[in-house]
């Protein structure tokens, strides 16, 4: 089995792989473009025969409120007549062996299990809500929107952006692919509040279901209580005409659960997986995290197939920031397979090591109270399709 990065000629097979796999319409002559980002490839022996591959496409996320490099996994897929031959797994060894731009990866996998064993761990849940607008008639219908048309981009990227770095592994978005600029055309609606200076402070993007009579809320960004219920008392102005508001991707730690006044009866949250994330560049994340002010030290063996991750780091803490150096041997006090890595330092952890037990990929030598300090859980937010 060949590995390697594609090029314009594979383009044909590429798509016949993904045709296969995906059950979707390809047939010669269809427009054949190679997006910016990576594409890999497994290929027989011959180096002609494509069996499977998939797309690595470049991507900023937040992390302690600064930025760090993504590559977003899309369209792996294989061959069946190829499938349980190993060749996904060796696509993406070949990408943690070339990769030379991305800190950490994110997918949503087809199943969490399969690629945890790649090293991924699932990133959090996010809630759907549906309620009567009812539930919200507590919020007076005034407010400061802007319907959005892709004129006033750089206000809402500027916004989005600054917000965004508020929370972990959120995206920062650069183009209009996740916002509605032709609302007369999309059917789609992205409405920007702003404040008693005229500045963006948030935007809400949905749709409307006239025979389900249900407002699809599908964002819901803002910067303050007060920009919450700009946008809430906007959405009020839908009540005459739709019985029912449904709010997608709500963060579990979202403060509308806290102001929602009656939520016993009538009101359905479901909840569901985020994505998956992986840390490809171990040590600068390590770096970059933010750290206690008391003084702190502790290590942990990172049993991860990458070469650079490999082995036992040594952290210690003071003032927000930490000295990590790593080691080939020697004692530590948590062993840690990459998943589990990932989930620790990008993700958190609110229990003490008896919940930490329960995690797979965790084996704890010494119980050592510096380490689960270092990594209180954190407010993720990560549901960006691409």
């Amino acid at each position: 089995m060949i590995i390697r990065n594609l090029v314009h000629g594979d383009l044909d097979q590429h798509e016949q792989v993904a045709s296969l796999a995906f059950v979707y319409r390809y047939a010669d002559g269809d427009e054949l473009v190679m997006s910016d980002g990576v594409f890999i490839g497994a290929f027989l022996d011959d180096d002609e025969t494509l069996i499977a591959n998939m797309e690595v496409e470049d991507f900023e996320l937040a992390f302690n409120g600064q930025k760090i490099t993504c590559g977003g996994i899309g369209a792996v897929a294989t061959r069946p007549e190829y499938r349980r031959n190993g060749a996904v797994k060796q696509i993406f060894n070949f990408y943690y062996e070339t990769n030379t731009k991305h800190d950490v990866s994110v997918l949503y996998p087809f199943s969490t299990l399969f690629y945890r064993r790649l090293g991924y761990a699932k990133a959090g849940q996010f809630v759907n809500l549906e309620m009567p607008f009812s539930h919200i008639d507590f919020v007076e219908r005034e407010f400061n929107v802007e319907l959005y048309n892709g004129k006033q981009a750089d206000e809402l990227y500027a916004f989005h952006n600054r917000n965004a770095l508020k929370t972990n592994l959120t995206f920062m978005r650069h183009s209009d692919r996740y916002f509605k600029d032709k609302p007369y055309e999309q059917l789609g609606y992205t409405y920007m509040g702003r404040n008693a200076s005229g500045a963006v402070d948030g935007y809400v993007t949905f749709r409307c279901d006239r025979p389900a009579s249900k407002i699809f809320v599908s964002e819901l960004a803002f910067e303050n209580k007060q920009s919450l219920f700009n946008l809430l008392g906007f959405l009020r102005t839908y009540d005459g005409n739709f019985k029912t508001i449904v709010i997608d991707r709500l963060p579990v730690w979202s403060p509308l659960f806290d102001i929602l006044p009656n939520t016993a009866k009538e009101c359905n949250r479901t909840m569901r997986d985020m994505g998956s994330v992986r840390i490809l560049r171990l040590e600068k994340i390590l770096n970059m995290a933010r750290y206690p002010e008391a003084h702190g030290k502790f290590s942990f063996y990172s049993d991860d197939t990458i070469v650079e991750n490999r082995g036992i780091f040594d952290v210690e803490y003071e003032n927000g920031k930490a000295i990590v150096t790593r080691r080939k041997d020697g004692a530590y006090d948590i062993k840690l397979d990459a998943a589990a890595v990932s989930a620790l330092v990008l993700l958190g952890h609110d229990g003490d090591y008896d919940d930490l037990s329960y995690w797979q990929g965790v084996k704890i030598v010494n119980r050592n109270p510096d380490l689960l300090r270092a990594f209180p859980r954190k407010r993720t937010y990560f549901t960006d399709d691409f």
